[in-house]
C-alpha cells in the first residue's frame, strides 16, 4: 500500500520502488490473473490498487476497484499524468518481486 506521509502522482508512486519502471510492469495477461487468484488482496469500495503496464512504447496504469456486490471497476489511465493522487487513501500497487 502506498505508504508514503504526502500525496504523490503515478510517477512519484512507482519511482520510489524503482528508477527503472519497465522492472516494475506487468504484462496485461499478469494483471488479470492476479485479479483473478487474488481478489481478496484488491481495495474495496472505491478505493484503488494500481498496475502498471506497458503497450506500444507506452506506459499506462490500470486502476481496480472491488464495488459493493463485488463488482469490479477497471480504469486505465497515462503513467505520466499529472494528477496527485492522495496519500490517506492508501493506494495499493502491484508490481513483480524485484531481485
Amino acid at each position: 500500500e502506498m505508504q508514503k506521509e504526502k500525496d504523490a502522482t503515478f510517477s512519484q508512486m512507482f519511482g520510489d520502488l524503482s528508477s527503472d519502471v519497465r522492472r516494475l510492469c506487468l504484462t496485461q495477461h499478469q494483471i488479470k490473473n492476479f485479479v483473478k487468484k487474488h481478489r481478496n488482496w484488491l481495495r474495496t469500495e472505491g478505493y484503488a490498487t494500481f498496475f502498471l503496464f506497458e503497450s506500444k512504447g507506452h506506459f499506462f496504469v490500470a486502476s481496480v476497484d472491488v464495488h459493493s456486490g463485488g463488482r469490479l471497476y477497471v480504469s486505465v489511465r497515462l503513467f505520466g499524468s499529472a494528477h496527485v493522487w492522495d496519500a490517506e487513501l492508501r493506494r495499493r500497487l502491484v508490481v513483480p518481486k524485484l531481485a
